[in-house]
């Protein structure tokens, strides 16, 4: 089929291939189409990542003073300054994509800032 596009090639494995052509198979379209699309799916542009992280740990940080101020706050009021907060964080920069590398983090061990990173947690987390 003539086409204008770029072509691009390289070496994988058997079994990616044959999982290539199977997907293309399958789902009607051409193995450039299926490549093209995962890896627009696999590339983060990392200034927008980070730009868009920048403002969500902004927001958090609003919220963790808020946490710190807890004292003064009663539980349904802390929840609805949390909850403003990641409207806003929402709102102001969208939705957090996924991050291009993972940083597995668990619960603090120092006591009080595990009991803030507990308060952020969705009952669902918990």
């Amino acid at each position: 089929m003539a086409t204008k596009l770029p072509r691009i090639a390289g070496y994988v494995q058997p079994k990616t291939k044959a999982r290539l052509r199977e997907m293309s198979r399958t789902t009607g379209r051409p193995i450039g189409q299926i490549l093209d699309v995962a890896i627009e799916n696999l590339s983060v542009d990392r200034k927008d990542w980070v730009a868009q992280q920048a403002g969500y740990q902004t927001m958090l940080t609003v919220a963790l003073l808020t946490a710190l101020a807890r004292k003064q706050l009663g539980n349904d009021q802390f929840a609805q300054v949390r909850d403003l907060a990641a409207q806003a964080a929402l709102h102001v920069f969208g939705p957090l994509g996924e991050r291009p590398f993972d940083i597995p983090v668990g619960l603090p061990d120092d006591e009080r800032l595990a009991t803030i990173s507990m308060a952020f947690l969705a009952d669902d987390d918990r």
